[in-house]
């Protein structure tokens, strides 16, 4: 690995494709929840508190968008997002679990016949106590 560290700026980083962010995972300035969806697997989002099953991040794309597979990588040490789960929608409003979070802070997912899906979100089901870094959000 020979990225350079990743040093956050107080601009929020441009998303990898149209789309907003919802979530209620309070911020930790300047690791923008932006850095979650900007394309670049070494920058990340960084909470501001640990969380629990009340939290999720949400990404609500901005045109429906076919997807052969979702993945999530969230942080590396201890700052990783293990009680959770997956979640996926073609409306934007109601979701579908399609995973859950292994030991090592990752999900993914294939969604049957390439979906055409609307956002994904990602669902604490736990508390945890360490603050999370969301660090890619893929969709393929």
């Amino acid at each position: 690995m020979n990225e350079k560290e990743f040093v956050p700026s107080n601009e929020k980083p441009a998303l990898v494709r149209n789309a907003h962010i919802d979530t209620n995972i309070p911020g930790n300035p300047p690791y923008h929840a932006e850095y979650a969806f900007d394309g670049k697997s070494n920058t990340f989002f960084w909470g501001g508190t640990s969380v629990g099953p009340e939290h999720y991040f949400t990404i609500v794309l901005g045109e429906p968008m076919k997807v052969n597979e979702v993945k999530v990588i969230t942080g590396d040490s201890k700052d990783y997002i293990t009680m959770a789960d997956l979640l996926i929608s073609e409306d934007g409003e109601n979701f579908v679990k399609v995973g859950k979070f292994d030991d090592l802070g990752q999900a993914s997912a294939t969604p049957d016949a390439a979906k055409t899906i609307k956002a994904v979100k990602i669902q604490i089901t736990g508390q945890h106590t360490c603050w999370p870094i969301i660090k890619e959000i893929i969709l393929k």
